[in-house]
């Protein structure tokens, strides 16, 4: 079986694509998400899945951009004859027709069987689970994308059978079991079962099992048996040896009690050495620090003397030169006084003429606001008589009826519609004219007299001197009954409108608007004016100037009753040159202040610095005499506490001597303790408790241990133990014996068990080697001609495939390997697969690679082409779909590529 070609309708993201595939090769080619697989998927669904499919199944494969139902049109070659089998997906009306070219035509149910005949499948049904069982017809030999480099075998399980009866119709396949062996492989394979478990071990309930476990039991019983022997035994020795370390400890007790009072003796002695000898060091300390303070203290009278030496010579020169600092200071202070009345003579002609001055600045401040305020009043007055004129103009506005263009122009449709309906109803309404009349006649309850004229629009009663009664019907009917109300509601309209603006006609409202506009346009230009007069802040500023005018008259006032002199100017000019002339005498009047206070400053920090220098030359006497003072007071307390010169020196002979004997003690205190090492006393003292411990501790233990011995002796001494472990013994050994005995029995027939099957495993080893020759024969284009396969066939079925490459040591299992060479091995078991099963299409099948060696990099997918291209020779049809075409650019195959075979 070989396929043609495809056509692929509204399926997904297909349109309609068209595919002629090769004889032998065929390269599909397309970017990804081109609809690669989903082409593939649609031409194995037209050959496998029954076109009444429903559900999800038949709604995965409808299209959201292509209007109609998915449809597939395949053309494939069976035993030289070419079928073409059209699908259309549409649910339970979906269509299958089957035509042989030249031959017979099928439809629906028999289309589908037909073609499960001419593939030699068997139909999958439906119902759940339908997608993942139709994915298994062919799996062999369609490798989805993502599925590639999983283990061949299971994919090709429903066609084991196929495979091993190609495989026996072999010539190395002749050998066959006879019926006697497989009925004595059956009966040893039964015996096996009811002896041993899947796992090797005795089955529960086998004579094997009784035997073994009747065996532990005997093994059980003999080993307490022992152990009980063994324990009272023990408990005798324990004894014995309790009581002889109970005596070796007692002795080892006594040593170490007089080795302890030994170390506490000499720890005392110590003890009491060290306190002689703190003793002594403090004796040696004080008398050493006694001599320290005598030497100090003859130091300090040596020192005390040289000091008041040499501050009384100091003291003449320093009194003379405060004497001449003294002289100088006072003549500095009579030219700092001078100074001091020049300067403040300065300051009072200065404040006099800015005095003058200030007054003067505000007389010209008071003219400018007075100048300013008069403006601002014409300003004001301006204002508040436009903005009197606009209020007459605004009351005069608010006395007309508020009436606008819009409500005018509202009004005035009305008034169009109400005059068309009247004359409508003017039209169908009966006209009457009294020419003359003698007698007295009423229209309705009018009186009509010679030369009224009526138009009736409605039924009107007519009476003639009461005596005749006419009723007058105006022709229409309903329209003139309709046009009345129409009139009537529209009259009334206008009314309501004309009323709720207090007016009387459309002509008075339009003479008011008009009235109002010309009003309103007045107000326009009458604030557009006051704008430009007052920009909202005039009255702020008027108010805000008349403050500061009233201020600084306040202030003029108030200085001048201070400068009654001083003659107020009588106009702004005059007031203005009075102040620059003012203005340039308080500059002179600064400058002459500021010259003035310099030279008093200098004179004044001269003087402060020689008031320093003097104060620190009486300071400097004053400190020198109270050194001596105090120097005087501290020899004189020294010779009082320590004595004269000839009573220190005696006193610190005696002190010294003192020392040396403390010495001399003290050094023999600490050569006894040397000799009585403390530190050794210590550990040894530790270490001898520490060992009384232990010996004690043993002790108790031993004492225990004893009493538990003689326990156990009064407790398991009632039976000998000696005869009982014989008798526990002899059992053992009669149930050891039987269970050999069966034992040998069941090993022997897992011995046969196991013969037959290596036997049975050989021969299947005949059936499943030329298989893994042919995947070998694959493989070795691709690793060498070393690289070998072995496949397990275990009760009919493949599994277990080992691969071998000149490169291994060990062979590998499938699972073991990477991802790409699982891809490389698996493909080759594919191919080897349907090269055996094309025997039973005629030697011609398909096989679809759907991007399936994805890890594998360029360079191994070029050495794929020689296995590919191996199977091609050998009759298959390879077809390949990739997103990299040119990666299989030496398979020299069929290129078709989705983008040019496609309409959108």
């Amino acid at each position: 079986m070989k396929l043609i070609s495809a056509t692929v309708r509204n399926y997904r993201i297909h349109r309609e694509t068209t595919v002629r595939f090769d004889e032998h090769r065929s390269l599909i080619g397309g970017v990804n998400e081109s609809g690669k697989s989903t082409l593939i998927e649609a031409i194995h669904r037209g050959l496998f899945l029954k076109a009444r499919v429903t559900g999800d199944t038949q709604k995965s494969m409808m299209s959201l951009h292509h209007a109609g139902h998915p449809e597939v049109d395949i053309e494939f070659s069976v035993a030289g004859k070419t079928f073409r089998v059209n699908k259309r997906f549409s649910g339970q009306s979906g269509i299958t027709q089957l035509v042989e070219v030249g031959g017979n035509v099928w439809h629906g149910e028999e289309a589908e069987s037909e073609l499960n005949r001419l593939l030699k499948v068997d139909d999958k049904g439906g119902g759940r689970g339908l997608t993942e069982r139709i994915m298994q017809q062919w799996a062999h030999l369609w490798v989805w994308q993502g599925k590639s480099g999983n283990d061949p075998t299971r994919d090709a399980a429903s066609e084991h059978h196929a495979i091993l009866q190609r495989l026996q119709n072999g010539s190395s396949a002749a050998i066959m079991q006879s019926d006697r062996d497989s009925r004595v492989a059956a009966y040893f394979a039964r015996q096996y079962e009811q002896v041993f478990t899947q796992n090797g071990k005795f089955r529960a309930g086998s004579e094997a099992n009784e035997a073994e476990k009747a065996c532990i039991e005997a093994e059980e019983k003999e080993r307490m048996c022992k152990e009980r022997m063994q324990r009272l035994e023990q408990a005798t020795l324990d004894f014995e040896s309790s009581e002889q370390t109970i005596a070796e400890a007692d002795a080892e007790l006594s040593q170490l009690g007089q080795q302890k009072k030994k170390i506490e003796s000499n720890i005392e002695q110590v003890k009491q050495l060290q306190s002689l000898k703190n003793q002594q060091i403090d004796t040696y300390t004080r008398e050493e620090q006694q001599e320290k303070e005598l030497q100090q203290a003859n130091q300090t009278i040596l020192d005390l003397r040289g000091e008041l030496n040499q501050r009384t010579a100091e003291l003449a020169p320093k009194r003379d030169k405060s004497n001449r600092l003294q002289l100088a200071l006072a003549e500095l202070k009579q030219r700092v006084t001078q100074a001091s009345e020049k300067y403040q003579l300065t300051i009072q002609k200065a404040r006099a003429i800015r005095q003058q001055h200030d007054l003067a600045q505000l007389w010209v401040a008071r003219f400018e606001f007075q100048d300013h305020s008069d403006t601002l009043s014409t300003k004001h007055q301006k204002v508040q008589q436009q903005q009197n004129e606009i209020e007459r103009y605004k009351e005069a506005l608010n006395k007309l009826s508020p009436i606008n263009e819009n409500a005018l122009q509202s009004m005035r449709e009305i008034q169009e519609q109400l005059s068309g309906a009247q004359a409508a109803l003017k039209a169908m309404a009966v006209g009457i004219e009294v020419i003359a009349s003698e007698h007295v006649i009423r229209v309705g309850e009018e009186e009509a007299k010679a030369g009224n004229s009526f138009h009736l629009n409605a039924p009107t009663d007519i009476w003639l001197d009461n005596l005749t009664h006419l009723r007058i019907q105006p022709g229409g009917g309903e329209n003139l009954e309709t046009t009345r109300q129409q009139v009537q509601t529209l009259q009334k309209q206008l009314n309501s409108t004309l009323d709720s603006y207090a007016i009387e006609s459309l002509e008075q409202a339009a003479t008011i608007i008009a009235k109002r506009n010309q009003i309103e346009q007045k107000i326009s230009t009458l604030q557009s004016a006051l704008k430009i007069l007052d920009d909202g802040k005039l009255n702020e500023d008027y108010i805000h100037i008349k403050d500061k005018l009233s201020k600084v008259t306040a202030e003029i006032n108030r200085r001048a009753e201070q400068l009654p002199e001083y003659i107020a100017p009588a106009t702004r000019s005059e007031a203005a040159d009075y102040f620059d002339n003012l203005r340039y005498k308080l500059q002179q009047a600064d400058t002459e202040e500021f010259e003035t206070k310099a030279e008093h400053d200098i004179l004044a920090k001269q003087f402060h610095q020689a008031e320093l220098d003097f104060q620190t030359g009486i300071s400097d006497l004053t400190t020198n005499d109270q050194q001596i003072t105090e120097k005087q007071v501290r020899l004189n307390l020294a010779l009082e506490m320590y004595g004269d010169d000839a009573h220190r020196a005696k006193l610190l002979q005696q002190t010294q001597y003192a020392k040396q004997q403390t010495k001399v003690r003290l050094e023999q205190t600490c050569q006894a303790l040397e000799t009585l090492q403390p530190e050794q006393l210590e550990r040894d003292q530790m270490r001898i408790e520490r060992a009384l411990a232990m010996q004690e501790q043993s002790r108790q233990a031993a004492i225990v241990q004893r009493a538990v011995s003689q326990a156990a002796l009064r407790l398991d001494g009632s039976e000998d133990p000696q005869a009982a472990w014989s008798m526990a013994h002899a059992r053992l050994q009669n149930a050891r014996e039987h269970f050999t005995h069966v034992k040998r029995k069941a090993e022997a027939i897992k011995l046969l068990h196991q013969l037959f099957q290596q036997q049975q495993k050989q021969l299947s080893d005949r059936f499943s080697q030329p298989l893994a020759d042919k995947i070998s024969a694959y493989l070795q284009g691709l690793y060498g001609a070393g690289t070998k396969v072995s496949i397990t066939m275990d009760e009919g079925k493949f599994r277990d495939i080992q691969v071998i490459r000149p490169s291994d040591t060990v062979s590998l299992s499938f699972d073991s390997l990477s991802g790409g060479t699982r891809e490389q091995v698996a493909a080759a078991v594919r191919l080897a697969m349907a090269e055996l099963l094309a025997a039973d299409h005629d030697g011609k099948l398909p096989i679809v690679f759907d991007d399936a060696f994805a890890y594998s990099d360029p360079e191994r997918v070029r050495t794929l082409q020689r296995m590919l291209d191996l199977a091609a020779e050998r009759g298959l049809q390879v077809i390949i779909l990739s997103c990299n075409p040119a990666d299989y650019a030496g398979l020299g195959a069929q290129l078709t590529r989705l983008d040019e075979c496609s309409s959108t």
